[in-house]
């Protein structure tokens, strides 16, 4: 039993959550890293599978256009004809890239090991703060009347 002007057990209490924030931090931190770091690796392997096609796309395309130039030089004069090209290769591009921009910022990176570490971290916190509840309760004879006859509830 701790002596009425004792403040022990409440530095006790107070260094024991100072140690638990500097852990929870420290754990939430490595752990928003690696999650952080795995999302990483995952999108530079995409993004290197994407790459080896790049270049027979670009040379497919390239000469998909030359022959579209080439139908409609039948009907234009051939510098008409490659210009109605690139306009419209133009405006497609311009389309494509707005559109798939916009998706791009919508996007959110998800951390869900690290939004259910927090999760339980919350609980222990609770857990914590009802275990080193050290506050000393009033006798009911000494307490006021309506705080006698009320039942706190904590929640």
């Amino acid at each position: 039993m701790v002596l009425p002007g004792s403040s022990l057990p409440q530095k006790d209490a107070f260094q024991r959550l100072i140690e638990g924030l500097q852990t929870f931090i420290r754990e939430h931190l490595a752990l928003a890293k690696s999650e952080a770091r795995d999302e990483l690796s995952a999108l530079a392997r995409d993004l290197a599978v994407v790459a080896v096609g790049v270049p027979f796309l670009l040379t497919g395309y390239l000469l998909l256009m030359v022959a579209a130039g080439c139908a409609l030089s039948l009907l234009l004069p051939a510098w008409a004809a490659f210009g109605v090209v690139a306009v419209a290769n133009l405006g497609a591009g311009s389309v494509l890239m707005f559109v798939l921009g916009r998706r791009i910022l919508r996007r959110r990176v998800a951390l869900p090991r690290n939004g259910e570490e927090l999760e339980r971290s919350k609980q222990w916190v609770a857990q914590l703060k009802n275990a080193t509840d050290v506050r000393p309760q009033p006798a009911l004879s000494q307490a006021p009347a309506h705080i006698a006859t009320t039942e706190v509830k904590h929640g």
